[in-house]
């Protein structure tokens, strides 16, 4: 369940999404409802374009502009989400298709990725009993997990691990350190790095949770190995934050790193 100041953060990160997917395709105006004859469906994008719009939300978070910065990583959330908006509730026909919205088909060629593949092979490789368990618990969920999951893959190979670990850790110890020269902040300026640090830290991690769950070995054994060449190491990081956290009770981190 999410609170009230959560789901407040969701629909921002969907809004931004919503305006950082319209500038990338050159509309002049975007409906942040995506009802317009489902111009936000990224399902039916063709998956180089979702790489590079991945990789340039990943360009945009090293900026030094706050607005900029944080309007991409809330773009970021909304796809580590499973594109909540386009894929909640909804299920596969036997086509192989998606059946809700008409989306903006980026070509007219049928595009041979995971979910072709995953529904072709499905009778050929027996899920694990963690698989069929999941699988019954989460059917309505199944197209949402399935981007998650996609998502997450992309933007592994798109190099966005680092970038978003470098945010959390930033936003992390900016939260504990004791600088004066921040008493001075407006209320808008101290909002903005509460959901800067909420964004990296929920992108963060859904990037663990995917390669941690990942049940296909070549794939899981890539991802596990990205999270292990982060500078500095990752284990080392949850020493220091938690050292500083358990020794001073002022540090506001408590509300969003319980997910970590």
């Amino acid at each position: 369940n999410y609170t009230v100041e959560e789901r407040a953060r969701i629909l921002k990160c969907q809004s931004s999404f919503a305006q950082e997917w319209g500038q990338y395709n050159g509309w002049l105006f975007m409906e942040a409802s995506g009802e317009d004859g489902g111009a936000l469906d990224w399902a039916n994008t063709a998956a180089e374009d979702r790489r590079w719009f991945v990789k340039r939300l990943v360009e945009t978070m090293s900026e030094k502009e706050t607005d900029s910065r944080l309007r991409a990583l809330e773009a970021l959330v909304y796809l580590v989400l499973g594109c909540w908006h386009e894929t909640a509730g909804l299920t596969q026909g036997g086509s192989g298709q998606f059946c809700r919205g008409k989306g903006k088909q980026k070509t007219d060629e049928p595009e041979q990725d995971i979910r072709t593949l995953e529904l072709d092979t499905s009778a050929a490789i027996p899920l694990s009993p963690r698989s069929k368990a999941l699988e019954e618990q989460f059917s309505k969920s199944r197209t949402q997990l399935h981007w998650i999951k996609s998502n997450v893959g992309t933007l592994f190979e798109c190099g966005g691990l680092q970038p978003v670990f470098n945010l959390v850790r930033e936003s992390c110890f900016r939260e504990c350190a004791d600088d004066l020269t921040r008493e001075g902040m407006t209320v808008v300026q101290r909002e903005a790095e509460q959901r800067e640090a909420w964004c990296a830290l929920t992108v963060f991690y859904f990037c663990l949770e995917v390669s941690r769950a990942c049940e296909e070995g070549e794939r899981q054994l890539a991802m596990r190995a990205e999270i292990l060449r982060l500078e500095p190491n990752l284990l080392i990081f949850f020493c220091d934050v938690t050292n500083k956290l358990r020794w001073d009770d002022a540090i506001q981190l408590h509300a969003i790193l319980y997910k970590i």
